[in-house]
């Protein structure tokens, strides 16, 4: 089965960010939504996530899905420590042994005020991944992070999410290319569709040579001016 948006609008005063959308997703593997900054991609996830209400349309598929995300903002609470943050999402006293995961196990009594911003980052992505659930959505969701602990933190993400869908919002082609199933590429706003590209060799199979290969093709397609 495929998961539809229909439809779909949403404005802010005058500005139509999102006007008459439609988007089929399936239900499972990662889909990146890969275009310029401020062209809907934010507004059009967090409508799909039930974060955000959209002004007019549907989705179809979601109705009995669990739903987590790492937002662009790390928002952890500021009044709870680390641990306390990641195990009111996950609903447990022992989920916070997910940073285990991000080598931030020292990280679990300290508040969000004590931490770097990638201490927070990792943080987001073990509250997140310790929630888990049918489908993730990454929003720039490895900012502040090293390249190997970025690395760590793709391939928990696949463990725990490999069942369901993921979607993966990031301008960084590399990224795109390590991760995607699919890339979908969009220009706004309003938001449209320029163009997709789905790739071969599934992510966990790639190679460096797979990876600099499809992350060409994305910079290809971008300085084209497509998106």
């Amino acid at each position: 089965m495929t998961i539809e948006l229909k439809n779909i609008s949403k404005s802010y005063g005058e500005k139509e960010v999102i006007k008459d959308f439609f988007l089929s997703l399936p239900e499972k593997g990662t889909v990146c939504f890969f275009g310029k900054s401020g062209c809907g991609k934010t507004t059009l996830a967090s409508i799909f996530g039930g974060i955000i209400e959209p002004d007019s349309g549907v989705i179809i598929g979601t109705e009995k899905k669990k739903i987590s995300v790492v937002f662009q903002e790390d928002r952890l609470l500021p009044w709870l420590n680390c641990r306390d943050n990641i195990n009111l999402a996950a609903g447990r006293k022992d989920a916070f042994a997910e940073l285990k995961y991000y080598d931030a196990e020292d990280i679990a009594k300290r508040y969000p005020r004590e931490l770097s911003g990638g201490m927070k980052r990792r943080a987001a992505l073990a509250r997140a991944t310790a929630y888990g659930g049918d489908v993730c959505i990454l929003d720039e969701p490895f900012k502040g992070l090293d390249g190997e602990l970025a690395e760590k933190s793709v391939k928990r993400i696949s463990e725990v999410f490999d069942k369901g869908l993921t979607i993966l919002i990031t301008h960084l082609p590399e990224e795109a290319a390590k991760m995607a199933d699919k890339v979908i590429f969009f220009k706004g706003i309003p938001l449209e569709i320029t163009g997709e590209i789905d790739f071969d060799v599934p992510p966990k199979n790639r190679t460096k040579e797979d990876i600099v290969e499809y992350s060409e093709r994305i910079s290809e397609i971008f300085r084209r001016g497509t998106v």
